[in-house]
């Protein structure tokens, strides 16, 4: 990034829990119309019935957690000098969550494609296959990922309002981001 002509910073972060609000508020719509066009469809004895065990589909969500953080460094990566060596994995305790985070700024559209790639691949491909084959495990395992990438879409929204040819960089220690953009756009 040549960053005497990006001269304007702005963090992007929010609270964990103004995100949590955020994303559950900006969610919980299309869930609604994605369930209500899944009982149209289908009718009430599919929806939501699943034949999962509980242990196999406790299995997969765990799976499916950290598979979104590596969905994440897997989109990152290819953008970055350094692949893989510039993303960091972790493990917070405090939220016992996982996380990827990127250690160096990447253009805007590259950081928006790591930062959506794990809503597309564990919510959006999940909830097609569920209209597709009439699943309702795939519609179920869909709409908790979606409830997961809540956080991302709050942070996409943050990038969004800037302008596309801005660097982005992954907040080290906070939900956000820092925006580097030129000072006349």
């Amino acid at each position: 990034m040549e960053r005497d002509k990006y001269n304007v910073k702005i963090n992007a972060i929010i609270s964990p829990l103004k995100a949590n609000l955020l994303a559950f508020a900006v969610v919980l719509p299309p869930t609604i119309l994605i369930i209500f066009l899944y009982y149209k469809v289908f009718g009430k004895n599919n929806i939501l019935y699943t034949s999962f065990n509980n242990f196999l589909f406790f299995l997969l969500l765990i799976v499916g957690i950290f598979l979104h953080e590596l969905l994440h460094g897997i989109g990152w990566s290819f953008f970055t000098k350094n692949g893989f060596h510039s993303v960091k994995f972790g493990f917070k305790l405090k939220g016992l969550t996982p996380y990827a985070h990127c250690k160096e700024p990447l253009r805007y559209y590259h950081f928006i494609i790591g930062l959506i790639l794990p809503t597309i691949v564990l919510s959006i491909i999940p909830i097609i296959l569920a209209f597709t084959f009439a699943g309702s495990e795939f519609l179920l395992f869909g709409i908790i990922f979606l409830f997961g990438a809540g956080g991302d879409l709050i942070i996409l929204y943050l990038i969004l309002k800037n302008p596309s040819d801005s660097y982005i960089e992954d907040h080290p220690d906070k939900i956000g981001c820092v925006i580097y953009k030129k000072r006349d756009a």
